[in-house]
């Protein structure tokens, strides 16, 4: 937001007249994000999607939080799930409980790839960066994943050999990883966008 109102040379005291005339943050943010994608190529857009994938990938290597599941997993047109339609993830639904204070599992579901792709769209879709700028949040994640002691060794040698190429979209640099492995000060993962994952579990209501 407040790169938008510099990019119109607002002053400072003119900020918060500016956004409530345009609906608040998140009208802005949206508006943004629109813009954005209404400009985006369909090469782009699969670009976008990929690297989500790829992001929503190391989330999941990156975190500590975990928990077993007993049920049953649902798969979405098993027939059609050939090696070219698995999914990645495994999608489940949860229910809050006021009484237990707990998200309570109503149903673990494999999507398949055609679907989770559609849920990737939806996950990306209120993002106003392009595929080079989250390319960068991805191959930045991956380089603190070198440093973390749970993440196994093949994972980081593939990572290392990602970052020492040069990225798919933008002019970075290639990483140096023997760097990035030397660094012993590995910082949280956090998620794909400005809020931590603390701050936005800290008032599970407040989700939907």
């Amino acid at each position: 937001v407040l790169e938008i109102m510099k990019r119109e040379d607002r002053s400072p005291q003119e900020i918060p007249a500016q956004i409530r005339s345009r609906g608040g943050l998140s009208a802005i943010q949206k508006s943004q994000a629109e813009t954005v994608a209404n400009k985006l190529s369909e090469s782009d857009r699969k670009a976008r999607l990929k690297l989500m994938r790829e992001y929503m990938t190391c989330m999941g290597i990156a975190t500590k939080n975990g928990f077993s599941f007993e049920g049953s997993i649902q798969q979405f047109k098993a027939q059609d799930q050939t090696s070219n339609e698995s999914a990645s993830f495994t999608v489940f639904i949860t229910l809050w409980d006021e009484a237990s204070g707990q998200y309570k599992v109503v149903q673990g579901c494999d999507l398949g790839k055609s679907k989770e792709d559609q849920l990737l769209k939806i996950l990306v879709e209120d993002s106003n960066r392009t595929p080079a700028e989250i390319e960068r949040v991805v191959r930045s994640l991956q380089k603190r994943m070198l440093s973390l002691s749970h993440v196994s060794d093949a994972t980081k040698d593939s990572y290392r050999k990602a970052l020492s190429a040069a990225p798919m979209h933008g002019e970075e640099a290639p990483i140096d990883v023997q760097a990035a492995d030397s660094s012993a000060s590995a910082r949280e993962c956090r998620p794909y966008g400005a809020v931590s994952r603390s701050a936005e579990l800290s008032n599970p209501r407040s989700r939907s």
